[in-house]
This record gives structure tokens, sequence and C-alpha cells, in this order.
């Protein structure tokens, strides 16, 4: 508002006033939760205020807080109080589905430790296997495989291969006239990349509709590991990763640290999955367990004073293999105590960063807003229509985990202080950070695009979102080839940039952090650099190792094109699916 003026707006009081930019930096400093002496002592920590100044600081805060320019906690328990209970349904999970391809021996395994939990537990839920496997052969073998678990557990058993796919796509297609190559697209590989993660995952969104749904992957194990610390408190994270991590050279030294524990792993799902905001909020406020953590980003202030909030996925967090491309995400998570232990010595510090074995967990019951989706191990209500997943390539959870944070109001994740055992039998290596600046994936291509979408006034239901994202994708892959990379370059360019100031502003936090650690931020950031002008900066990698640099740009502008047609046709493929499944015909079919 000219020289030295800011406008500043208060969304949830409907304030503004004009104030100078020192009024702003003060503003912008009181993020928590504090008493107006404690913002103070904050302040004065944070920028070494001189006795003659805090008065004048003082007699500030307290004028801001008189205009309605700060929101106290007192204020957002007492709004949660005042909102009228939505009735909630039951928060049973009643399917648990398992993602599988060309691996039988790893799937038993897996299989047999969640039917032996659930028994345990007198559970009594059904059991999805979706097969992506290619060879018939390898199909009847996993369907032989099933029929003899069944037999020895007597359980529930559906799966649904190839075969069943095709079959469930044909009816999409038939009966309700859905064009049959999106159809193709949601639950198989027309386009023969080899690799269909997301479609597996999709085929099983539509078998599961309106359930209460856990999902796993199969080389992971039902053993229970709970966070060191874990507390019994509710934790409002924003949009902070809200996990520990603890490093390990091998498997057996994280196996050693995180003993198992037995109780029912569903059980924490159930806790939270489906339930609004406000309920979780007040009961923990009413056992003196609710905490915010650092501060409430815009979403989850609004959420919670509207009593609109509410958890649509769940997550346990990792141990043994962690599932990262790269030591990259080492470095970044690094914060506080997890950086501590990252660089307790050199030597070790060089040891574990070429290692996948972690303990990655939330301290407790977290509640965040964010864009973050690993779904090894997830939770899903999927009575609501959610997202697809990316049909093809690696990274399909994250892609998902952007659409959740970009169409979906009001709709947050709960991570839980339990973890699970990702376990794969062969030793799966970890690219070096400086490696994976040369590797754009076309996960990457997806969510960049994704985020470019641009939000318009109104309000919008999240198939709508879905819709005109999806309509919004479809123009992207309908350009001329250049004129798409021209776009995608500079988005490219954009988040290069965040990167680089996440990590410049990591240096700055960390300023007596060991110097080795430093030096990979310092080069990193000078990879990025030199790396980013390069024409072939934005050719996925994945899609190159198969056709080559010029077939990878053709084909990600048309998944892009595909994936846009697939958003504005999924709520209607699901409202077929749930048609579908009322007459008694769903993609799995019981074994």
């Amino acid at each position: 508002m000219g020289k030295n003026s800011w406008l500043a707006y208060l969304e949830h009081s409907k304030a503004a006033h004009v104030v100078s930019s020192n009024g702003l930096r003060l503003l912008d400093s009181c993020r928590k939760f504090r008493t107006l002496e404690d913002h103070l002592l904050d302040l004065n920590d944070k920028f070494g205020l001189g006795q003659l100044q805090l008065p004048a600081i003082k007699k500030a805060l307290s004028e801001f807080a008189e205009k309605g320019m700060f929101v106290s906690y007192d204020t957002v328990i007492s709004g949660l109080s005042q909102v009228s209970p939505q009735p909630e349904e039951d928060g049973r999970v009643t399917s648990l589905g398992i993602i599988t391809r060309n691996r039988i021996s790893r799937l038993e395994t897996a299989l047999r430790s969640y039917i032996e939990n659930c028994k345990g537990y007198d559970r009594d839920n059904t059991y999805l296997i979706f097969d992506d496997s290619p060879d018939f052969k390898v199909r009847d073998q996993c369907r032989s495989m099933l029929r003899s678990l069944k037999r020895r557990y007597q359980v529930n058993l559906r799966y649904g291969g190839l075969e069943e796919k095709v079959k469930f796509a044909r009816a999409l297609s038939g009966d309700y006239d859905f064009p049959q190559d999106i159809v193709e697209f949601a639950t198989l590989d027309p386009e023969g990349v080899g690799l269909s993660i997301g479609a597996n995952r999709n085929a099983m969104l539509l078998d599961a509709v309106g359930e209460l749904l856990f999902s796993a992957d199969d080389d992971t194990v039902c053993r229970i590991a709970p966070h060191p610390e874990a507390k019994d408190t509710l934790t409002f994270f924003s949009e902070a990763i809200p996990a520990d991590l603890w490093n390990f050279p091998d498997r057996e030294s994280a196996l050693k640290f995180a003993g198992p524990v037995e109780e029912d792993f569903l059980a924490p799902h159930e806790k939270t999955l489906g339930k609004s905001l406000e309920s979780l909020a007040l009961a923990a406020e009413g056992r003196g367990e609710l905490k915010i953590h650092n501060y409430l980003c815009d979403h989850l202030l609004s959420s919670l004073l509207s009593g609109q909030g509410k958890i649509i996925t769940t997550f346990n967090g990792v141990l043994g293999d962690s599932g990262m491309r790269s030591s990259l995400q080492y470095l970044i998570w690094g914060e506080g105590p997890n950086l501590s232990r990252l660089v307790q010595s050199e030597s070790y510090y060089h040891t574990v960063k070429s290692s996948r074995e972690v303990l990655r967990v939330a301290p407790c019951m977290s509640i965040v807003h964010g864009k973050e989706c690993m779904a090894g191990f997830i939770g899903l209500d999927n009575r609501m229509v959610l997202p697809p997943f990316l049909p093809v390539c690696r990274g399909e959870d994250s892609v998902f985990g952007v659409l959740l944070n970009k169409c979906y109001d009001n709709c947050y994740s709960c991570y839980l202080p339990r973890a699970l055992l990702h376990a794969p039998t062969e030793r799966r290596p970890i690219q070096d950070f400086l490696t994976s600046v040369n590797r754009i994936f076309a996960s990457n291509i997806f969510a960049w695009l994704i985020l470019s979408f641009p939000l318009t006034v109104g309000r919008y239901s999240p198939q709508d979102n879905l819709r005109r994202l999806g309509a919004y994708l479809i123009e992207l892959g309908a350009l001329p080839l250049a004129e798409f990379e021209e776009f995608l370059r500079l988005l490219a360019w954009q988040a290069a940039g965040q990167m680089i100031s996440v990590l410049e502003s990591r240096l700055n936090t960390y300023k007596n952090a060991p110097r080795f650690w430093g030096r990979d931020l310092e080069k990193y950031i000078d990879a990025i650099k030199n790396r980013a002008p390069d024409e072939d900066y934005i050719v996925p990698s994945d899609l190159a190792e198969r056709g080559g640099p010029f077939g990878a740009r053709l084909l990600s502008q048309r998944l892009v094109f595909k994936f846009g047609r697939l958003l504005t046709l999924w709520p209607d493929f699901v409202e077929a699916a749930k048609r579908l499944r009322d007459q008694g015909r769903r993609l799995s079919e019981e074994i």
C-alpha cells in the first residue's frame, strides 16, 4: 500500500488494517499459540530486541490483539463447541486390499500376517487382492495360493487380475457408454508403460466403493512398531511432515531398535478415518490431549472454525525399506532431533545415507493438511469419491496426495504413531542425492501441472474440482509439443527455485550443524543450478528408459491428456461402480 505500508487481512475475523513493514514482520512471526508475553519473549529471541524496543513492541502486539488480528486458542476451541455435531457413520474398516505383481511368495507372507492379526482380534473383514502380473501362469498360481489360504483360515478372499479387470472395463464402457480407452487407461496399461501400480490401485477403489478400506503393498508385513516415545495426544501439524526419522545401516539394526508389539493394527485407523475434525478435537481437548504444533495453516483454521473438516486418509509409519528413491529426502527431513541423529558422526552419516533402512513414524495421532502420500500402508474413506491414482509409472501415490491437497477442501490426513514393516527380500539401492538431480520423473511432471491449476472463486465439490482440473490437463495435453514443453519448463524451474530456497533456509536455520552435512546441501544447490538450464531437464527419465528421450516427451504429454480425460470421467466411473455393486457385479471375484 505504498512506501513502508502493507494491507494485512485476517480471514478468520475479516479484519483488515494497514500496517508498517515492521508491523507485518511482527504479525508474521506470531504464528504459534502464545500469550502476548510469550510472543514478546519469542520476538526478542528471534530479533535480539533491545530494552528500549520492548515496550513499543508490547504495545504494538496489544493493539493487534484489540483489532482482531490474532486468533486465540480459546476462540478455536469455543468455536468447535458451538458447531452442531453431524451424525458420523460407523468407522469399521470392512476390507483390506493388497496390491501385487509377480511376487506370489511375498504376497502370501504379507496376507498371512494381516489375516492372523485380524483373526486374533475377531475381525471378519474381506481381503481383496489386485494383481497386475502380465503372465497368465503367474495369475493362475496366485489364485491357487489364495484358495489354499482361504481353506486354511476360512476367510473371505476376492481377487482381481487381468481377466477380471478387462471384464469390468467392458461392463463400464458397455453398460454406461464410457469411452473404452479411458476405462482401460484407469485400470489397465494400454500404453504399455510396463508399470501400472496406480491402475491396480484404481481397480481397488472401484471394487471397494462405499467402504472404509485399508491398503498395503505385497512386500509388507503386519509387524507393528510403535514410536519409541508415542504420546496419547492428538496434534494438528498443518503442512509439516509429522514424523520422526531414525536411519539404520541394515534391516537387522532397524528391527532390533523397533521391537514389535501385539495389538489390533486396524484399531488406530478406525479411531480417526472418516471422523470430523471437531469431534476428534473436542474429545481430545476434554481429555487434555489436544495439541497444536507450530501453527494452524489457513485451511485447518478455517475447517476447525466452520466444523467442516474430515479425515479421509490415514497412514502408518514405515519400518524397514523406506521406499525412497534418493538420499536427498534424509537431508530435507532432518530437523531438530532427526538431524542430530543423522549427523551424530561423519562415518555414521555416510553409512546410513547409502541405506534405505529406517524407522519413520509420527509421535502421536497427527492431523495434517499436506501433499505427501506414501500408500504402502494407507487407510481410505472410500465412501466418498476419492481421486484416481496416476495409472502408470512410480510415484502414483504422490500424485494422489497432490490431487487430494488441490481438489478436496476440508479433507485431511491422520498419521498414526504405529509403523508397519516394509520388507522387500532384495536389497534395493538408493540413489546418491547428487545423481537424483539428473532424474525427473513422470510423477514430478504431474505434480507440477496439478499444482499450477488456477483455482477460481466459488465453492466447488471435490468431484467438480476433479472435472475442472481434468479439463485443464486436457487443454495442456492438446497443445503443440513445443508450447507444452515451454510451459512445463517454466514450472520445473519454479520447482527448482523453491527447492533451493528450502535448502538455503535449512542451511541458515542449522548454521551450527556439522560441516559435512552443510557441504552436501551446498553441493545439491550447485547441482540444480548447473542442471536446470539443460534442454532435456524436463524429459522424464522413467519414460525415457523405455522409449528414448523423444518418445518420452511425446508419451508424457499423451499421458497428461489421457489423465485429464480420466479426471473428468472418474466421478461418473465411481457412481457406475456403485450401481454395478448394488446389482452384485464387482471388479474382483470371490476365490
